[in-house]
């Protein structure tokens, strides 16, 4: 499970030091019937745990390795997708930062800046209206993070 341990409280931990300060966001996942399958392997004693921790680390190891490689940015499925010409496109920005969000037709022709400038930490939503049928990209941009998405409108 140590990769569920933020990464500053590790190093703290082997600096041996036991104070400091980091930003930081809480993500909040509730999975049904959690505590009650937690109480059933702990009675299992160390097999139960084992398979406990392998149950939370399939699970949420993935969501935390994505933070971890992307410096706590999201870029978000645009909704809906297939859409009728609208679309909702929602990005989470970490820190305070510059950010680029554009939107690029399937020949990667520059069709829209859809959010520039420097945005606070918070999740953002922003909506493209107008398009016309076809495949288009949308580009989230802020200091070293890049990613492209895929959107369809009928």
């Amino acid at each position: 499970m140590l990769n569920l341990i933020p990464r500053f409280i590790n190093e703290r931990y082997e600096e041996r030091t036991a104070a400091g300060e980091f930003d930081a966001a809480v993500m909040f996942i509730d999975i049904v019937g959690f505590t009650g399958m937690t109480e059933d392997l702990m009675k299992r004693g160390k097999e139960g745990a084992e398979v406990l921790s392998d149950i939370i680390n399939r699970t949420f190891g993935p969501v935390i390795n994505k933070v971890y490689k992307d410096n706590g940015f999201f870029l978000y499925p645009a909704a809906p997708n297939p859409s009728d010409g609208s679309a909702l496109i929602s990005f989470a920005v970490p820190y305070r930062c510059e950010v680029n969000l554009e939107l690029f037709d399937v020949k990667g022709r520059k069709i829209e800046n859809i959010a520039v400038g420097e945005l606070e930490v918070g999740n953002y939503e922003k909506t493209v209206n107008g398009l016309s049928s076809g495949l288009y990209l949308y580009q989230l941009t802020a200091e070293e993070f890049s990613e492209v998405k895929k959107m369809v409108v009928k």
